[in-house]
């Protein structure tokens, strides 16, 4: 078995990655993995780098995967040597050009063929789990949009070089992120794997048609694209997803919302609801409370937990999400002093309360990362590209966490090695006389990890500081994650209230343009057979969130208003 260095080291990294952003993380299907055996994971890929992370964090049996990269990258000894031990293998593009030749020849024991996934099929040979992305590209659309072919060309090459399927699966993945750019949203993945025994007979037997061979790739591709839209979000146009996105915050107010093991079949029992009962008065309301929490840069589970109004108990069948009672939420009035009010609750509960004290020290440590992390996702990525955004700032951010815990760890070593000296001493500095038994019981713990003789003394000095720098990480991301909650969303809500109720609000006239979401990045790399309807939304002119918040507020009301009358008008025409 192959070390595989820099992969395991990607994946530590990975797993810290995804712990730290993400709150939690839903893996269903383990059992479709099996521990050993060609494997061909093709999962959905809506969110650049991450979604490489999440593989290889959440796979089952922690089996390495290997990734695709173009051949040309392998022509380098050093860039050869990285990849090779990442697990990547090379993909030729057009194995009968004299470049890829040469750079076939210059890489050791490499097979030489006119095959273009020669190296993938030695690879499964050897029990190895190929990780694909059939789209092509990642991209933000409000379905799955394109499924290439490569997949299921590398499934069929290998039974045709093996000649036979050998046990191979191709098992897909559905990651779905609740919010991908957002810290502490959720993450699902799940999959039921396809056998391949059922196409090995009509591959071998095709083994001579080309046209025999591309009819078994056509039918397996389509296969995969229903298996990855089943385990997808998907609806037919953006403002179906945004106003099915608003429902599921209606009827799960909650931070939580819908459970992960439920998200995706709820979140598609929704858009089959609004596609069976299109409601034009619901869809512009529904839209409209969407689009002005966008433009206020709030949420409605933060702004329900300021400032709530009843919850709407629900109920999911296999025809539609219906609503379990008519009764209308009591929505409070409100005023600019019961803003003021929930301000100043806020205020004293985060920043006065004793919790925050204890919240202090892993606050700064993260501080580097909140700021590199926000100052990356708004200066290098493309604007309105969720992807971008969550990629800069799990990367980024995460340098900067590094930073931070790196200074820790190297104080706290510090920290103790001054201990170790003072309990060396027959006295304690008067500063430390009250903890003098204390002092010294660290003082001999940093004895016994620093101190030695000779070149193990330096080992073990060296050993000492790295294993306190990893347990001081590890104790201030749990200690982060533990106490770091919705507080400051919700602080930070409270002062946009109070700030909408002292500042005069937009006119009426002028809110039009902040009742549809801004238009959507349009990916140049997705392969479209119809052509692309141009939007009608233009983008907003920049406004303060506090001149909208009266607007939010009397757009709730009516979203929950409609959504009801819409749910009384389903169950009428089922009836």
């Amino acid at each position: 078995m192959e070390l595989k260095l820099v992969y395991r080291i990607l994946r530590k990294i990975s797993d810290w990655s995804l712990s730290e952003f993400y709150s939690e993380v839903y893996v269903e299907g383990q059992d479709n993995v099996p521990q050993a055996g060609p494997l061909i994971i093709v999962a959905s890929h809506h969110n650049e780098m991450i979604d490489i992370a999440t593989l290889a964090a959440t796979i089952p049996h922690r089996r390495p995967l290997c990734f695709w990269a173009k051949s040309t990258m392998f022509k380098n000894p050093i860039s050869r040597a990285i990849l090779t031990s990442s697990g990547s293998i090379p993909v030729y593009r057009n194995p009968n050009s004299s470049s890829a030749l040469s750079i076939a020849s210059s890489v050791p024991n490499s097979y030489t063929s006119k095959s273009l996934f020669t190296s993938t099929s030695e690879a499964l040979a050897k029990g190895e789990v190929i990780g694909v992305f059939p789209e092509g590209t990642s991209y933000t659309e409000p379905r799955i949009a394109q499924v290439k072919e490569g997949a299921a060309w590398a499934a069929v090459e290998y039974v045709r070089w093996a000649e036979e399927h050998g046990g191979l699966r191709i098992v897909p993945v559905g990651i779905v992120y609740t919010d991908k750019s957002q810290f502490q949203s959720r993450v699902s993945e799940y999959g039921e794997p396809i056998q391949l025994s059922e196409y090995a007979e009509r591959i071998l037997s095709a083994q001579e048609s080309e046209e025999g061979q591309r009819s078994v790739v056509k039918k397996l591709t389509i296969e995969i694209e229903e298996r990855m839209v089943e385990l997808t979000v998907n609806a037919p146009d953006w403002n179906t997803l945004y106003i099915s996105r608003i429902i599921r915050d209606l009827l799960w107010p909650g931070a939580r919302g819908v459970p992960l093991n439920d998200f995706v079949h709820v979140s598609q029992k929704i858009i089959m609801s609004l596609a069976s009962s299109p409601d034009l008065h619901l869809n512009q309301t529904l839209l409209k409370y969407y689009s002005l929490l966008h433009y206020t840069g709030l949420s409605h589970p933060t702004l329900s937990s300021i400032l709530p109004n009843d919850a709407l108990p629900v109920r999911v069948t296999d025809e539609r999400v219906s609503l379990l009672t008519n009764n209308a939420p009591s929505i409070s009035s409100v005023s600019a002093w019961r803003a003021l009010r929930i301000f100043a609750t806020n205020f004293v509960v985060t920043l006065l309360h004793p919790r925050f004290v204890f919240f202090i020290p892993p606050l700064v440590v993260h501080t580097p990362a909140y700021i590199m992390g926000n100052l990356a996702a708004r200066f290098l990525a493309t604007k309105g590209e969720e992807e971008g955004i969550a990629q800069y700032k799990v990367i980024v951010g995460g340098v900067g966490r590094g930073l931070g815990l790196g200074a820790a760890g190297i104080s706290v070593s510090r920290f103790l090695r001054q201990l170790m000296h003072c309990s060396r001493h027959t006295s304690v500095p008067l500063c430390l006389k009250g903890l003098e038994g204390v002092v010294r019981s660290l003082g001999q713990v940093a004895q016994c990890m620093f101190c030695g003789s000779g070149w193990t003394g330096k080992v073990k000095e060296v050993a000492g500081v790295v294993g306190t720098m990893y347990l001081v990480g590890w104790a201030l991301v749990n200690w982060h994650n533990a106490l770091v909650g919705g507080l400051w969303k919700r602080l930070r809500a409270s002062y946009t209230l109070v700030a909408g109720f002292i500042s005069s609000p937009l006119p009426a006239e002028a809110v039009t343009q902040y009742c549809t979401p801004p238009p959507p990045v349009v990916n140049p790399f997705i392969k479209r057979y119809e052509p692309v309807l141009k939007e009608e939304r233009v983008n907003a002119k920049p406004v303060a969130a506090r001149r909208l918040i009266r607007h939010l507020l009397v757009a709730r009301v009516e979203a929950v208003e409609a959504l009801k009358r819409w749910d009384e008008l389903v169950v009428c025409g089922a009836a």
